[in-house]
């Protein structure tokens, strides 16, 4: 079976998708049953074309070590450690670096992990979504 140029861009396409899809999950970084959105924080990771980060464990609990893995934890109000990977550059030739960053959560409030890589060290901050406070880490 010989493959058009248009069958073969709709199926790489197709495979794009379901990879970078694929890697979005939700973890429970708590005990008990599933509360509900409005009593728990929620703490997401960035992905831009350069930089990009990872969560790799709140309060121990791991998460996914992918270079394209976006998981989204959920918690409990309070104080959090977060252990991030940030990751800069293209593929083949990326850099990775991790730090660890603490935080006070709020219940309903969404957190986005942010960072790069510069000059070897792991740049991290962690800011509120509604009002881009910084709650962890320095911008840079």
């Amino acid at each position: 079976m010989k493959m058009t140029l248009r069958l073969s861009s709709f199926v790489l396409f197709l495979f794009g998708t379901m990879f970078l899809f694929g890697g979005c999950t939700t973890k429970q970084a708590y005990e008990g049953s599933k509360l509900p959105r409005e009593s728990v924080a929620v703490i997401k990771p960035t992905t831009g074309a350069i930089d990009q980060t990872i969560i790799v464990q709140v309060d121990g609990v791991a998460g996914k070590t992918r270079v394209i893995a976006e998981e989204i934890f959920e918690v409990l109000p309070g104080e959090h450690t977060v252990a991030i990977r940030a990751i800069s550059g293209w593929f083949p030739v990326y850099f990775t670096r991790e730090r660890t960053l603490s935080f006070n959560a709020r219940a309903g409030r969404v957190y986005r992990v942010e960072g790069k890589v510069r000059d070897g060290k792991a740049i991290v901050w962690i800011e509120d979504e509604t009002t881009n406070e910084v709650v962890a880490g320095e911008r840079q």
